[in-house]
């Protein structure tokens, strides 16, 4: 007979941004996150019998959410994601784990006449920052974070040759090529037995030693491959963070092309190529997960 083999439910895109006035300067910050919550457990009865009295909706833990942003401190999104999963466990008897989820939009100080302006902002394009909590009755927690869609481009410092060839291979060898890139690294903790522990960890730190040592290595790596280039990235940070267990890189190839200009007899190949054409599909795609030994 079918069996629920596992199940979790809850609220997506719950959104808030909070603004954060220091008492002192009357300056302001301000946090907007976007979050996603689930909730495991002795769920089964609401999938076969239609048995609601399990279920906490999903409109409590959207409003659990802003109870909490309101409340507590958010500027530490993986803290923050880590009390609302310990919440939703202490706080229902029959749920015994959750699932958090947080996307951090990076607003940056707007600086006017060279000073930071106290309350004026401006978004940093494309820069998301995420983790991923979970949380489990008796267990503990899990926390992986990411630096995920910095577009980077380096107009020279990579190469690609000596690759494998066969009778459906028209790659040319270069040794000189633009390298961009649209940066996806996540990073996995050891694992945290206490909330106590969690909170003491210096998460913001970590990100922006990741997304240091991300853009350090792109810019200086002399590149031979995307591949060579993602794996000192995460040897780099798995030496410098010893609480990151594991790294995971994903760059997907942005590719520029020499245009060709030789029917109009202007030299564009190799080192006179100076025009290049973006193509966005297709797009080559390389991964790699980096643990510790």
């Amino acid at each position: 007979m079918p069996f629920v083999k596992d199940c979790a439910y809850g609220k997506t895109k719950v959104k808030f941004l909070k603004k954060v006035i220091d008492p002192k300067t009357k300056v302001h910050t301000v946090y907007e996150m976007d979050v996603q919550t689930l909730l495991k457990g002795e769920l089964e009865e609401s999938y076969t019998k239609a048995d609601n009295r399990c279920v906490v909706p999903t409109d409590t833990q959207k409003n659990t959410v802003h109870v909490f942003a309101k409340k507590f401190d958010v500027s530490v999104p993986e803290v923050f994601a880590a009390h609302l999963a310990k919440h939703f466990v202490d706080r229902y008897s029959h749920i015994h784990g959750a699932v958090i989820d947080v996307s951090l939009t990076p607003w940056v100080r707007l600086q006017v006449n060279g000073t930071d302006h106290p309350h004026s902002f401006i978004r940093n394009p494309g820069e998301c920052r995420k983790t991923h909590v979970e949380f489990s009755e008796g267990s503990g927690f899990d926390i992986c974070s990411s630096v995920k869609d910095i577009l980077v481009l380096k107009s020279t410092g990579s190469g690609f040759v000596d690759f494998h060839k066969c009778e459906y291979t028209t790659l040319p060898e270069v040794t000189d090529r633009i390298f961009s890139t649209s940066i996806d690294c996540t990073y996995t903790f050891a694992h945290q037995d206490t909330y106590a522990a969690v909170r003491t960890f210096d998460y913001n730190s970590t990100y922006e030693i990741v997304k240091e040592i991300t853009l350090r290595i792109f810019a200086l790596d002399n590149s031979d491959s995307v591949q060579a280039t993602m794996y000192k990235m995460a040897v780099d940070v798995i030496a410098a963070v010893p609480e990151i267990t594991e790294v995971y890189y994903a760059l997907p190839n942005k590719h520029y092309f020499e245009i060709d200009l030789d029917p109009f007899e202007v030299a564009n190949h190799g080192t006179d190529c100076t025009l290049y054409q973006p193509q966005a599909y297709p797009s080559g795609y390389i991964t790699c997960t980096i643990a510790r030994d």
